[in-house]
């Protein structure tokens, strides 16, 4: 849904046990404890068999990068301690980060716009567990949690979007003023000069406290709904102004793409913005999906897995071209 400007979308909510201290104050065994509770407590749900149980420390290099990049795990996980694990549904649309910087970190996501089927997964799943735990919970406050931005309801809805026609219209700083005026942060997906790569920008609530989960995920919805918008407009304006410097852009980006020996990462994300934008504007028949597949295929350790071999910064390039000329000329 609304796959032309929304990538895909995230819901995350954040748990505690009641009567352990957060991951970072506890000590390995109390750690091991808060695995196994929450694993025996997932055991009695419907669903249980969905799931297989991934500790930290027991994964290759490769495999926790892989989940990394798929957004299944983060790069504090990545890199926790002996009692981080993950509980991964099969279809890894679905797992629950353990012993993260919260005991508990439930998260759902899919392609294009899907916050409230989202949002009801990792509810059918926080229920589920919390059949059988007692979570850190304040009548006053709501849920407890290790970062105070997520006391309250412990959640965090995210969509990533596409904004190639905000971006060359210059109004992408207003807008991120306006999210965060109403309590969202619209924040670039950016290289290390904090530029947007690929014109992709990350959009998501900034506090959880004193709302419910539905008065949240409708205004993010809200705010997704009016960027979609806006995008949509400034695309139409965009087009019917194109000169033949923008098509010659567009069209030199899939020339580049379908026969490239090498690609940096950032060429490959300025390149693919291009093409998403031409495959819109009709000049390209290119699947959407296609594109957005190749956003998780073109990072360092899906290049490696897919070469069956550790790769230098150059055969990086060269198998990412490889692949993206694979794609795009099938």
């Amino acid at each position: 849904m609304h796959s032309d400007v929304v990538i895909s979308s995230r819901v995350r909510l954040a748990r505690n046990f009641a009567d352990l201290p957060f991951p970072g104050a506890m000590s390995s065994a109390l750690g091991e404890e808060s695995q196994l509770r929450a694993a025996n407590a997932l055991k009695l749900a419907p669903e249980s068999r969905d799931y297989t149980l991934l500790r930290m420390r027991d994964l290759p290099d490769l495999p926790r990068r892989l989940l990394e990049e798929k957004q299944l795990i983060s790069r504090a996980l990545f890199s926790a301690g002996e009692s981080a694990a993950l509980l991964l549904r099969h279809d890894e649309r679905a797992a629950i980060m353990i012993n993260e910087d919260d005991h508990l970190r439930i998260h759902a996501h899919q392609q294009g716009s899907a916050l409230s089927e989202l949002l009801q997964t990792a509810l059918a799943i926080d229920s589920a567990i919390g059949e059988s735990v007692q979570y850190a919970y304040d009548a006053g406050l709501g849920y407890l949690t290790s970062n105070p931005a997520n006391v309250g309801t412990g959640l965090r809805a995210s969509a990533l979007l596409h904004l190639p026609s905000l971006m060359h219209a210059g109004v992408v700083g207003t807008l991120t003023r306006d999210a965060s005026r109403a309590g969202l942060a619209l924040q670039p997906l950016g290289g290390r000069d904090g530029a947007p790569q690929g014109d992709l920008f990350l959009l998501q609530n900034q506090v959880s406290l004193g709302r419910s989960e539905e008065e949240l995920l409708a205004s993010v919805n809200l705010m997704i709904a009016e960027l979609i918008d806006r995008e949509r407009s400034a695309r139409e304006l965009l087009l019917l102004s194109t000169d033949a410097k923008l098509e010659d852009r567009l069209f030199r980006s899939l020339g580049i793409l379908r026969y490239a020996r090498r690609l940096t990462e950032a060429e490959w994300l300025r390149r693919w913005s291009d093409v998403r934008l031409g495959v819109q504007a009709g000049f390209f028949r290119v699947a959407l999906g296609t594109l957005d597949a190749l956003l998780t295929d073109m990072r360092p350790a899906h290049l490696e897995q897919a070469a069956e071999k550790e790769l230098s910064p150059t055969e990086r390039d060269e198998q990412r071209a490889l692949l993206v000329r694979e794609a795009l000329n099938d």
